[in-house]
C-alpha cells in the first residue's frame, strides 16, 4: 500500500531545524554572552500532536521531493529487501553557498528504501554506480581512517 502525504519535516528531521550555537560571542562587558536558539524561543515539539505513519521500524520506505509549493511524501510500509538504500538529489547551483549540514534542506529527491539484488531497481543501481567509478578510473584511491570519516 502506498500512502501519499503533504509533510513538514519528518520528526526525525526535526532536529537539523533547531539552531544551535556555535560560538559564544562576548558582549560589551567581556562577559560570554549567550546566543539564541530556536529552541529557546518556541521550546522542544516533540510534544507537538503527530501522527506515527512510520512505525518502528528505522528503516523506512519512502520518496520524498520537493515541489513549488512544499513537499510531497510517498510512503510504502511493506517495503522489503535485503539492502538499505539511501539516496538524495541535489541541483549544484543551490548548493554553492550552502553549509554542508544544512544540503539536506535543499534536496529535491530524497529516497529511502529496502531493495533485494535480484530486482530491475538494484541492477540499475548497480549499473549507475559501475558508471560513477569509471569516471574516477584516473584517480588515486587514499586511505581514509574510519575514525575520522562521517
Amino acid at each position: 500500500m502506498i500512502q501519499v502525504h503533504r509533510v513538514r519535516p519528518a520528526r526525525h528531521l526535526r532536529h537539523h531545524l533547531v539552531s544551535k550555537p556555535s560560538v559564544k560571542k562576548e558582549d560589551k562587558k567581556g562577559k560570554k554572552a549567550k546566543l539564541t536558539t530556536a529552541n529557546d524561543i518556541m521550546g522542544d515539539d516533540s510534544d507537538d500532536p503527530a501522527e506515527d505513519i512510520y512505525g518502528t521500524d528505522d528503516l523506512n520506505s519512502y520518496i520524498y521531493r520537493r515541489v513549488a509549493n512544499g513537499y510531497t511524501k510517498q510512503y510504502k510500509n511493506d517495503q522489503t529487501g535485503t539492502h538499505y538504500i539511501d539516496l538524495k538529489i541535489y541541483e549544484c547551483k543551490e548548493l554553492e553557498n550552502v553549509k554542508p549540514k544544512q544540503r539536506w534542506r535543499k534536496s529535491i529527491l530524497t529516497l529511502k528504501t529496502k531493495s533485494d539484488n535480484n530486482t530491475d531497481a538494484w541492477r540499475h543501481l548497480v549499473n549507475f554506480l559501475k558508471d560513477v567509478k569509471l569516471q574516477f578510473k584516473d584517480v588515486p584511491i587514499s586511505f581514509v581512517n574510519t575514525s575520522n570519516h562521517p
